[in-house]
């Protein structure tokens, strides 16, 4: 924004100087030079319990100071498309305006800053996510004290750890984050850590699900070094891991890691195996999409978890390397065609390639 104006609600209005923002929490830090402002109260996320009700307070489409209430739906919720942030979860009814405004529990505290919709519309649909408030002034205090955030960074893809995967280890039950792949030369390389390792706590924290860990590593500040708790074939052992700063590929809007081996236009891929290419009845190799940014140009062309990929712009790809070094020849600001096999059937999709804008 090349200017902010602060309207308050005693009709002053003041121009805000940006001291910094973060693009990954969508958060930013505003000072203006003011008397005889009234502050809220800040409590604390900790103390939500689903089934509590909460209230919004925002400008739903330009209706200022709209109050709207509602509960806890879940809290930690992880999202698809930003898995870094530990997000509350509410029906409070949230539109376009409402974001930025402060989610507050019924003892008029602070507990979060409402951050984005689940909707099919652009409308409210029953699912709201909020920031932390915890979450919140970690990013602030760092901005104000340095003028920029650090977010830490392990370099590993992790899975959950089903019932089914929690017998094959021999685990008494399911938790921790399970190891499925690790950067080359990433923190988690260069600290021993393996593809099958399970991790059960991260520093002082237990990590019961794999939605977690991304969370706790993104509060810490690149450059730190964690304890880290493993479960290996089937003993438990703690390593050291010196936290590397999260690269850009992982900022909002992108998600995937654009250097890892196994992403190209913002999916990740991997190669079918002879029995896959069996099962789908195909006459030839071809590649499965495990994960899509939603603000790719995958994404945007509709390419969707578990779709096999056939061909792109005509041409059939046996490796993910091929596809990678062909997509990187592509046009830019034209549409390519991607044929895909989905469900048993086959569709084409358009993606644009952008430019360089």
């Amino acid at each position: 924004a090349e200017e902010v104006v602060v309207r308050f609600n005693d009709r002053r209005e003041m121009t805000a100087e940006i001291v910094g923002f973060d693009e990954l929490t969508d958060l930013a830090l505003l000072k203006v030079e003011a008397k005889g402002l009234p502050a809220v109260r800040l409590g604390s996320s900790r103390k939500l319990m689903p089934g509590q009700w909460v209230v919004a307070i925002g400008a739903p489409f330009g209706f200022e100071y709209s109050v709207t209430a509602g509960i806890v739906s879940a809290t930690n919720r992880t999202l698809p498309w930003d898995s870094h942030v530990p997000f509350i979860q509410t029906d409070v009814a949230t539109n376009p305006g409402n974001s930025g405004g402060p989610l507050l529990n019924l003892e008029g505290e602070v507990v979060g800053i409402n951050s984005q919709i689940y909707s099919r519309t652009g409308t409210f649909s029953g699912l709201a996510f909020v920031i932390p408030i915890e979450f919140a002034m970690n990013t602030i205090e760092q901005i104000k004290s340095g003028g920029e955030v650090s977010h830490g960074w392990l370099g590993v893809y992790v899975q959950e750890v089903t019932y089914e995967l929690s017998q094959s280890f021999d685990m008494e039950r399911p938790t921790g984050a399970l190891i499925a792949n690790v950067i080359e030369d990433g923190p988690a390389d260069k600290a021993g850590l393996k593809p099958g390792d399970i991790i059960l706590k991260f520093g002082d924290a237990e990590v019961n699900s794999s939605g977690m860990l991304p969370h706790m590593v993104g509060m810490a500040v690149a450059g730190s070094e964690k304890e880290v708790e493993l479960l290996r074939d089937g003993k438990k052992r703690t390593l050291e891991v010196k936290l590397g700063e999260m690269p850009e590929g992982y900022l909002r809007g992108r998600g995937i890691d654009g250097a890892a081996n196994d992403a190209v236009l913002g999916m990740r891929l991997r190669e079918l195996t002879e029995d896959e290419i069996e099962e789908h009845e195909l006459d030839a190799p071809a590649l499965f999409v495990k994960e899509v940014t939603e603000e790719s140009v995958a994404g945007r062309g509709g390419v969707s978890e578990g779709d096999v990929i056939l061909s792109l712009a005509g041409e059939r790809f046996k490796t993910i390397k091929e596809l990678r070094d062909f997509a990187a020849e592509l046009p830019e600001d034209r549409f390519v065609t991607m044929l895909v096999r989905r469900s048993g059937r086959q569709r084409f999709l358009a993606l644009r390639i952008p430019g360089d804008e």
